[in-house]
């Protein structure tokens, strides 16, 4: 029997995957959000989790779980 082990992406590089996919820069994606694309940058890297309200902006809008943050913090 094969066992399968689950692979867990950091959010930021799954925000980061998201938006290339969609072919949108930083500074698209940080418009659609209300804040800056060092803003984006950051959550991106993982340098700094984005609030909990654009945790939520953020599942709106890709499908990535808000509390899925807070379980990478």
């Amino acid at each position: 029997m094969v066992k399968i082990s689950k692979v867990i992406i950091p959010c930021g590089d799954r925000l980061r995957v998201w938006r290339e996919g969609k072919d949108m820069s930083q500074l698209a994606l940080a418009i659609k959000l209300g804040t800056t694309p060092g803003a984006v940058g950051r959550w991106e890297s993982g340098s700094a989790p984005p609030s909990l309200a654009y945790a939520v902006r953020i599942e709106r809008e890709t499908g990535i779980p808000a509390a899925a943050w807070v379980a990478d913090a």
